[in-house]
Parts: structure tokens; C-alpha cells; sequence
């Protein structure tokens, strides 16, 4: 695939040699811009438009060297400017500068703009289009790449650039048929790292993020640069529970690509579940500034409000969220939260009760059991084989926080720590019980990248005598806290929780769920846990 390259172009000094003044002071100022040294070419452009204030090639040349010092809001002044008398063969390429400080700024739909209008005016050039569509990719309308790159496939009929933004615009699109065959072209041209994106998309918008995983890092090992390649890398590792990848993928897209959206919004969200406030703002802003509208962006500032302790910041932007998407449930959780903090009972429940029944409506997959349904009763013996452990038998007494989990699960054992520590917290006050179901990874299934890293390999059990020593292991080697029961071959507990691969819930005295989550760093809130089990222990009215 050819790069499409930024590129700035810049005005020679032979230029301002035909000029009488300041043509030394010129031509000094473009020999630093040259040799790279683009501080000392800035002091002398604008030496000279000191002299001359008309001065074009000075004007633009200034814009260029202001972007390669990162200074996109004084760059744009300057080309604004450099417009106003630049000669008409200019206007062309000055456009593209234009379009190339706003692109580089995070102002796509401006930059949108400029492409437009130097692709009319380079009707020969194929780079003003392809930087166009890539803008309209970034913005999300699919329908306009197809319409900006469709007429040019006849004349440039093997340009992988070509290929690869419109394939993907297909894909994210939702015409995965048509973005398929734009997949086979580019693989009759070799295992092209463009036909490994192209596949990895279509794998993750079909939600099986372990061969988004692969094909996706098979692009990465052979293109890294294609953009927003690691973003997409970064959230399907994200997905299958190795943040600690998903990190390194979204600050490697955006130390090429600091405009990238997902990749500021995503590891916003895992610097803030990691407890890094301060360097997790930033980033929700950055993105915000890329996507103004962006419910997801406003939701982790209104998060990060509630982590320091800031409710009304965090009860405002909570309320413009649900004002602008009612049926956003998890808002009206936080909602809650913020309002609890703020001593409205009342009001917290009401927002709390909303969010259960968006939550139940909404029939997501992950949800497991809902919040006040009753908590289906088992029996299941401990790794020993002992007597078995009757769920029925802590009503009335105390309540019961159930743990469903294997070794091989990376989320699960993210969470240990967290888990020992309320268990030894709450102890004689909350039972903990870990129910060890089916393996997370066991050799039918996929792999995961952590698992990898760290060596962890154990095959699925053949017995329940192999899955009792599996669980026992899984104790002693991660040190847990508190005991274990062993669910049956059939997976029936598993299945009737939604255990797998790893979950949590608060079962309360009377047998009912207090508080359900998914067991991984993302998701899993051990402060809500702790809020959840005060009110289950607190004394019966």
C-alpha cells in the first residue's frame, strides 16, 4: 500500500532571491526548515514578514513550519492569511497544507473541507481524495467515501490505499458482502497487512474478538502504520481482557495519530478503572474535542467526577447525558450514585430502580441474573468431594457473595486481590463462596494474549475428579481467601448464573441478587461491591 503521506509543501527560497528585500534572511529560514531545525526557520519567516508583510511564500512557509512544531491553531492563522494573496498556482497546494494543519489538529470536518476543495482543483491527484475519505472514515460517514472513491477505482484499479479505505468503509458500513470482495481483491495481491485489517474488522463487528484479535495483530506485525490499526488492535484486546495490550496498542496510535478517537477514548477508560484520574481526563477531553457529541466521553468525565468525589460535577453531566439518551442505563446508575452522594436517598433509588429496568429490557447478553430476581438455589460439593454446600442454607442468616470463576479466566485473576480483600473485610458477616466452573481457556478454546504472556495452559477437564484438582489448584496457587464449591460437568449453575467466563454477584438474607457484574478490571467496580454488601449487612428493619 502506498502512505499516503502529510506533506507540506514548501515554498524554495528561489522565490524571495528575486525579491529585493530580506532575500538572505529568506533563504536562511528555508535551509533551517530544511536541515529540520523548524524554531530557527519560524524567528526568520517572521523576520520577514515583519519587513513584508505580503510576503507569500513566507506567510505559508510560516503555517509549515508552525505544524511541524505542533502549533495547528497558529499554523491555520497563518495559512488563513497565506490564502488571502496567495497567487492562483498556489492555491492548490496551500489548500492541502490547509486541510493537512486542520487534520493534524483533530479538526477533521475542517480538514474535510479543504481536501474537498484542493481534490476539485487537482483534478489529476489521488492523495486530496484519499485524505478526504480517510476524514469522512474518522467521521463516521461511510455513505460519502463510497461516493468520493467509487468513481476513481476504474482509473487506479490496484491502489491498496484506494482499496482499503473504501473496503473499510463498506465494513464499518454495515456491507460486509461488498467489503469482502474488496478483502479478496487485496488477497489476491498476497496476505496483504490492508486484507488482514479488512478481515480482523468484519471479525470484530461480529463480535468474535479473538479472531479480530488475530488477524488484527497480523496486520499490526506487518504494517503498524495503517491508520487506526492499533486503535482497533487496542479495543479487541480490549474485549478479550488483556487491557495491559489494549494500553500499549492506543499509546502507540496515538504517538502516530494523537487525533485518533477510540484510542484517547479507550485508554481514558483504563487509565480511569486503574485509578489514574489525573491522566485519564485529558484524554476524555482530547476526545471530546474530536467527537463534540461523544455520549461515551462525556459519560467517563462524569465517572471521574464521581471517583474524586466531585457529585454535582458528576450529577450534571449525568443528567445532560440521560437528557440527551434516556434509554442510556448505565448513566442513570451513575445518576444514582452521584445522587446518593449527595444525600438524596429517595432520588438515587428512583434513578437506580430506571436503570434495573433498562438494564432487563434491554435483554443484553452479559447482564446475567437482574437485580431483586430471585437467586436460583444449588447444591454443589468443594474440590475435596466433602458434603455439599446448599445455597438455601444462608437464608435468613447472612448474606452470600458467589464468585463463578475458573483458573485459565485473565479477568478473574485480575480480580483476586480485590476479592481477598472484602472477603477478609466482611469475614463471619458475608459468606464467600467461589463456584468453579468450566475453563475459561482450556484447549477448545481460543487463547488469551495474557494467558500467553504469562504462561498460564491448562486443557479443559475430562472429570469432574480433574475439575475438583483443577479448582483446588486454582486456591492454592492464587491464594484465595475464602472457599469453593465445584459445579458439575453439565454446567447447570454456570448456565443458570450466566457465570461464564467469570462473574460475580451479592446475594442478600432473603435469596435475592443485590448486585451483578462481569469479573474483569473494565467492568467490575469493587466499590460498588463494598456499597452493595454495607446495605446487605446493615440491620433488618
Amino acid at each position: 500500500m502506498r502512505i499516503v503521506p502529510l506533506v507540506f509543501f514548501v515554498f524554495l527560497a528561489a522565490w524571495a532571491q528575486a525579491q529585493e528585500s530580506t532575500p538572505q534572511v529568506f533563504a536562511r529560514a528555508a535551509d533551517a526548515f530544511r536541515t529540520g531545525d523548524f524554531d530557527a526557520a519560524v524567528r526568520g519567516y517572521r523576520a520577514v514578514l515583519a519587513a513584508e508583510p505580503s510576503n507569500f511564500p513566507a506567510r505559508s512557509n510560516l503555517g509549515a513550519a508552525l505544524v511541524r512544531l505542533g502549533l495547528y491553531t497558529d499554523a491555520v492563522k497563518e495559512y488563513r492569511a497565506a490564502l488571502e494573496i496567495a497567487p492562483s498556482a498556489a492555491i492548490a497546494p496551500l489548500r492541502m497544507n490547509f486541510g493537512l494543519a486542520y487534520y493534524k489538529s483533530g479538526q477533521i470536518e475542517d480538514a474535510a473541507r479543504e481536501f474537498e476543495q484542493a481534490r476539485r482543483m487537482m483534478p489529476g491527484e489521488l492523495n486530496p481524495s484519499l485524505l478526504a475519505a480517510d476524514c469522512y472514515l474518522r467521521l463516521g460517514d461511510f455513505t460519502k467515501v463510497e461516493e468520493l472513491l467509487l468513481p476513481l477505482m476504474p482509473a487506479h484499479p490496484d491502489d491498496r490505499a484506494l482499496e482499503y479505505l473504501l473496503g473499510t468503509a463498506y465494513i464499518r458500513g454495515g456491507k460486509v458482502e461488498k467489503g469482502q470482495a474488496m478483502i479478496d481483491r487485496l488477497l489476491r495481491q498476497g496476505g496483504s497487512a490492508e486484507a488482514h485489517f479488512l478481515i480482523g474488522s468484519v471479525a470484530f463487528m461480529a463480535k468474535d474478538y479473538p479472531a479480530a484479535v488475530k488477524e488484527l495483530g497480523e496486520a499490526v506485525a506487518s504494517n503498524p502504520e495503517l491508520p487506526s490499526l492499533l486503535s482497533y488492535y487496542g479495543r479487541a484486546l480490549l474485549f478479550t481482557g488483556d487491557p495491559d495490550g489494549a494500553a500499549k496498542a492506543f499509546r502507540d496510535q496515538l504517538a502516530s495519530d494523537p487525533n485518533d478517537y477510540e484510542a484517547n477514548l479507550r485508554l481514558a477508560d483504563i487509565l480511569r478503572v486503574g485509578r489514574s484520574y489525573s491522566d485519564a481526563r485529558p484524554r476524555y477531553e482530547k476526545a471530546l474535542t474530536l467527537q463534540p457529541a461523544s455520549l461515551e466521553a462525556n459519560y467517563g468525565l462524569a465517572m471521574l467526577d464521581l471517583a474524586v468525589k466531585q457529585p454535582a460535577a458528576a450529577r450534571k453531566r449525568f443528567e445532560e447525558i440521560v437528557a440527551r439518551a434516556p434509554q442510556y442505563g448505565v448513566a442513570h446508575q451513575g445518576l444514582a450514585d452521584a445522587l446518593d452522594q449527595l444525600g438524596r436517598k429517595e432520588d438515587a433509588e428512583r434513578e437506580r430502580a430506571l436503570a434495573d429496568r433498562l438494564r432487563v429490557a434491554s435483554g443484553a447478553a452479559d447482564d446475567g441474573i437482574p437485580r431483586d430476581a430471585e437467586a436460583p438455589d444449588f447444591s454443589l460439593a468443594s474440590p475435596s468431594g466433602d458434603a455439599p454446600t446448599h445455597l438455601a442454607s444462608y437464608r435468613g442468616k447472612q448474606p452470600v457473595v458467589l464468585i463463578f470463576a475458573s483458573y485459565t479466566c485473565p479477568k478473574f485473576r485480575s480480580q483476586v486481590d480485590a476479592l481477598n480483600q472484602l472477603a477478609t473485610r466482611y469475614q463471619n458477616r458475608v459468606a464467600f463462596l467461589l463456584v468453579y466452573i468450566r475453563e475459561a481457556h482450556g484447549d477448545s478454546n481460543w487463547q488469551s494474549t495474557i494467558n500467553q504472556r504469562e504462561g498460564v495452559s491448562q486443557p479443559d477437564a475430562s472429570s469432574i475428579t480433574e475439575k475438583r484438582e483443577y479448582a483446588s489448584a486454582c486456591l492454592r496457587k492464587l491464594k484465595i481467601q475464602y472457599a469453593a464449591v465445584v459445579d458439575g460437568m453439565d454446567g447447570a449453575v454456570e448456565k443458570a448464573y450466566a457465570g461464564w467466563p467469570s462473574r460475580v454477584y451479592l446475594i442478600d438474607r432473603t435469596g435475592r441478587v443485590k448486585f451483578s457484574s462481569l469479573l474483569d478490571r473494565e467492568r467490575f467496580d469493587a466499590d460498588g461491591l463494598q456499597a452493595a454488601l454495607e446495605t446487605a449487612i446493615s440491620p433488618r428493619r
